[in-house]
């Protein structure tokens, strides 16, 4: 009988639904930014029992996001801390930063070592220079000797040639030592004086052969001095050095082709 009483309360109450809203339609639709009318509970009364109260059922209401609103001086209040950059020596092990001192002290060492390099390497190696000298030296103490005792003009002539431009190389090639620092010692100048061309050259005024046996001498001293020229030249500082030198070779070259004509 419960039953039957609790079916016919809801058959009652659509049908006070339906005439409240006829053809069926919708209930209406409120606009926008409005509030809807209140909604009064329905009473349902069946006879021998309580009144049954059925509450309206409440429209869901939109839920909406809050909205945040960001300041434009928010750069002002709130700045933003920059990252922190770590360095590379901060929180390594000990080791890791010998190895990188050593590692720059390395650096710095090898920078050293070129900038000294460079620095001493303004002027030509002493050793073929002095070389160069020391065939001069010696060229000079023959042919002098030879200008006054061969007995032939052409003999004489080549002697004389001889002395006279190898003294002027001689002058300027000390000059260019001297201004690029290098020392040339006044008794080391003499350690190619030849021995055995003089034992040649006093046998040779015996035998009446002093002439020849002199051009015989001057030529292998100026091959022996345009070999030294060519050595030297490859160790010249500079175009100035090897312009000299150059200059000198051909000189040499020129009595050489003079002693054999």
């Amino acid at each position: 009988m419960s039953k039957l009483l609790f079916f016919s309360a809801l058959l009652y109450h659509k049908h006070k639904m339906n005439s409240q809203e006829p053809n069926g339609a919708l209930p209406p639709v409120q606009p926008d930014g409005q509030t809807s009318p209140p909604q009064i509970p329905t009473v349902v009364q069946i006879p021998g029992q309580e009144p049954l109260i059925i509450a309206p059922q409440q429209p869901l209401q939109p839920q909406h996001q809050p909205v945040v609103e960001h300041s434009p001086y928010e750069f002002i209040i709130n700045p933003q801390k920059p990252a922190r950059v770590s360095s590379p020596l901060a929180g390594g092990s000990t080791a890791k930063r010998a190895m990188l001192f050593g590692g720059g002290l390395v650096v710095l060492l090898i920078l050293v070592v070129i900038v000294s390099s460079l620095l001493k390497g303004g002027g030509a190696s002493t050793a073929p220079m002095l070389s160069v000298v020391q065939e001069q030296t010696e060229l000079v103490r023959v042919a002098t000797a030879g200008v006054s005792t061969s007995s032939e003009k052409t003999t004489q002539a080549l002697a004389l040639s001889v002395e006279l431009s190898i003294t002027s190389a001689n002058v300027q090639l000390t000059k260019y030592a001297t201004s690029q620092g290098i020392k040339l010692d006044p008794k080391l100048l003499t350690l190619k004086h030849s021995a055995t061309a003089d034992t040649q050259l006093a046998a040779a005024k015996s035998n009446d052969t002093y002439d020849a046996t002199l051009i015989s001498v001057l030529q292998n001293d100026l091959a022996s001095y345009s070999q030294a020229l060519k050595t030297a030249y490859s160790s010249a500082p500079g175009p100035k050095g090897r312009q000299l030198l150059s200059d000198q070779f051909d000189a040499a070259q020129l009595l050489i082709q003079q002693s054999k004509e």
